[in-house]
């Protein structure tokens, strides 16, 4: 199996991704509750934005309703900070203090880092799980891999970090162009991984998962209909993004498609109401998700039954065996 002799894994290790959507994320923890209540659990994760954040903590092994606990936490202080007041962020205006994002993400590495102290790990590294957190490169237009997993070589042509601090992974996979500041860190200058890699299912086929299952939070996209201009440029940037989380969803053996309706990727503040929207979409799906973990044994074809002329060698073979037979008696 490449790249994973460091970690101890099955034969055939299970893969989990979790896409990115901001506050919408919230709705995959319903799902992570489901696994739990069957005592299912990934060998090895990935995560894109929001999913990033969601991934490490299910890789460091933290259970499904302290993440819900630890996502309102963060939540709260956004709302208590003002930090996405704006009522439309379709459209960000540039302001005059941050040059490319309204928050200043740097100040998310200290707050991730002392976070992840009451966790005992600092860099990737510390976490014992096989673990990837994607962003964008904007400059080299490449996707990016932070990883735990040593000499990891991707099929596509990206590039590979490993070992980073854990707070500059999760904060550069969540660097929303526009939104929050662009990340950079080793000569590089990252974005949101959801611009190019928002369902992280290719590397985790990569490290060599047998089977992956991912969740997604795509709504619904049809019914458009706009005389605007703007709204239909939107609209067809959209679509670009839909189709290219499309073919990510079809590299998944499982997608749990979680359409909370609609809420947006920075409503903050309905974080429960996502959660419990997801639950709902889990407890609905719950039959497929335990077929996926405990796939029923396969049933053994029948022997094809012989031709005529197959079953008359067999009944001159049997009789020649039977002669032998009696002939030694």
């Amino acid at each position: 199996m490449p790249y994973i002799s460091q970690f101890n894994l099955p034969e055939k290790p299970i893969g989990l991704a979790l896409a990115g959507g901001g506050v919408r994320g919230y709705a995959q923890l319903g799902v992570l509750e489901m696994f739990e209540k069957h005592g299912y659990s990934a060998d090895m994760v990935a995560g894109t934005s929001i999913g990033s954040f969601a991934a490490t903590l299910v890789a460091i092994g933290v259970g499904a309703h302290e993440i819900y606990e630890k996502f309102q936490g963060f939540e709260n202080e956004f709302l208590q900070n003002k930090v996405f007041s704006r009522p439309d962020l379709d459209m960000i205006k540039p302001t005059k203090n941050k040059i490319n994002g309204m928050v200043d993400g740097d100040k998310i590495v200290s707050v991730l880092d002392n976070f992840f102290e009451g966790y005992g790990v600092h860099t990737l590294c510390d976490i014992k799980k096989p673990l990837v957190l994607v962003a964008v490169d904007y400059n080299l237009c490449k996707v990016a891999y932070f990883t735990n997993v040593k000499n990891f070589t991707p099929s596509r042509d990206a590039i590979v970090l490993y070992d980073a601090p854990i707070s500059v992974a999760i904060r550069s996979s969540c660097a929303f162009p526009g939104v929050i500041s662009v990340s950079e860190y080793e000569g590089y200058s990252f974005i949101d991984g959801g611009v190019m890699m928002n369902l992280p299912v290719e590397p985790l086929k990569d490290m060599g998962a047998d089977r992956v299952i991912s969740m997604t939070m795509r709504p619904d996209k049809t019914g458009f209909s706009s005389k605007s201009a703007m709204k239909v440029l939107k609209r067809a940037s959209d679509l670009v993004q839909y189709e290219l989380l499309s073919q990510q969803i079809r590299q998944s053996d499982f997608n749990i498609n979680l359409d909370v309706g609609a809420f947006k990727a920075f409503d903050v503040g309905k974080g429960t109401l996502i959660y419990k929207k997801g639950a709902n979409i889990a407890l609905d799906m719950e039959e497929e998700i335990i077929q996926f973990f405990e796939p029923p044994e396969p049933i053994p074809e029948p022997e094809p039954e012989p031709t005529l002329q197959e079953g008359k060698i067999k009944r001159f073979f049997k009789r020649i065996m039977g002669g032998f037979k009696n002939g030694k008696q």
